[in-house]
């Protein structure tokens, strides 16, 4: 059996020349996660990795080179326009693959981001023609992805209909996506180890690292601390709309700091050392059943404290080693604000606070060897059909 993963992620040296270059900037959380998956794959089995890589800057080329003994990575352009990108693109995928790689076919199987219109279609092709199995990895609803059409949403879900297996965060997006009752394998996602780095800021601070949009918090956030004025830094890091809004208000308020889309590194660096990390994602019971905030997890793996919004399926399995915030829909800026108030000393001291106890288990339960391990199996199970 042979393993071939189809995604848009680079080795993490590719894609921090795309984030420092790129005017278009790359998605970090779906490179995080299917790089962290493709290496954990590795690790019980040889994968050939497909990435896409975008063709309107030229910052990244076409390549293909090893990264291990079990690894193969290649690196194909994908289409600038639409219409080449939408008819021919996938038939480029499935040619590269059988060009690559001698006696495609049954026996083999195609693990894909199902986000990627392209990349579902070109599964698709390879199951059709080649008798391969598939798996669609299944991060999130299309729907919760911002700037896609209906057309789009509607495509992504019929392409992964009928998977011969589903890789899934939650039960809620198996239900979303199968329509034949495939087997699945459900895990909330993939943490890495985070070790002790060097302090970014040299004193106490809060944490917030990930998208930055309005329904990610990150308005709320910065209105809570401005309103209630704890006395410690907060430092923010990502990409998204809301990124002027953290500019501004860095430049208004001394103690807050923008460090803008900031390489795995040093988003591993802030996380380490912060006195209290923020996940404040509005919560929605519809999103709540498709979407896991992957930051929470990172959290959890680095043991320092955490103050969140409700997310059920984490609240399930690590409730102990969370601070959280109301379990009620809407803006958390009030609550935020007044845990603000109750939680941090005027000497900027946190009081009361929950600590997290969970990184030990959190990485044992979802770390690579965890994951690709039971991963690995699931496709081993579906090969030998």
């Amino acid at each position: 059996m042979r393993i071939f993963y189809l995604s848009t992620a680079l080795e993490e040296g590719d894609f921090a020349i795309l984030s420092e270059k790129a005017i278009h900037k790359p998605n970090p959380a779906g490179q995080n996660f299917h790089d962290k998956l493709i290496n954990a794959l590795s690790r019980f089995s040889s994968v050939e990795s497909y990435s896409l890589i975008p063709s309107q800057e030229g910052w990244v080329k076409e390549k293909s080179f090893s990264p291990s003994s079990t690894l193969r990575r290649h690196y194909l352009e994908g289409a600038s326009r639409k219409l080449p990108r939408f008819f021919l693109l996938p038939k480029s995928i499935e040619r590269a693959i059988e060009k690559g790689c001698r006696d495609v076919g049954e026996g083999d199987v195609v693990c894909y981001d199902s986000l990627n219109l392209s990349l579902s279609k070109a599964a698709k092709l390879l199951k059709k023609r080649k008798g391969c199995k598939t798996i669609a990895i299944l991060t999130d609803d299309p729907r919760n992805i911002s700037g896609t059409k209906a057309f789009y949403q509607k495509r992504i879900l019929a392409n992964s209909s009928s998977c011969d297996g589903y890789f899934c965060l939650t039960e809620g997006l198996y239900r979303l996506f199968c329509k034949n009752g495939a087997p699945h394998l459900t895990k909330m996602g993939i943490v890495e180890g985070i070790g002790t780095m060097k302090s970014p800021l040299g004193k106490p601070y809060l944490y917030y690292g990930g998208a930055l949009f309005a329904k990610d918090g990150t308005n709320a956030l910065l209105k809570a601390y401005c309103l209630s004025k704890p006395n410690i830094d907060l430092l923010l890091a990502g990409h998204g709309p809301c990124e002027e809004n953290c500019r501004i208000a860095s430049k208004q308020n001394p103690r807050i700091h923008f460090l803008g889309q900031i390489s795995k590194k040093d988003h591993y660096a802030c996380l380490s050392n912060a006195s209290l990390l923020i996940n404040p994602r509005l919560y929605r019971e519809s999103l709540d059943e498709v979407s896991i905030p992957s930051k929470v997890l990172e959290y959890l793996s680095s043991g320092r404290p955490i103050l969140s919004t409700l997310s059920t399926p984490i609240k399930e399995s690590y409730s102990s080693s969370i601070n959280w915030l109301s379990e009620e829909g809407g803006d958390p800026t009030l609550a935020l604000g007044d845990w603000f108030t109750k939680h941090i000393g005027k000497d900027g001291s946190l009081i009361d606070v929950i600590p997290n106890e969970s990184a030990g288990q959190v990485k044992a339960d979802l770390g690579p060897d965890a994951i690709g391990e039971a991963l690995t199996s699931f496709c081993r199970s579906l090969g030998s059909k």
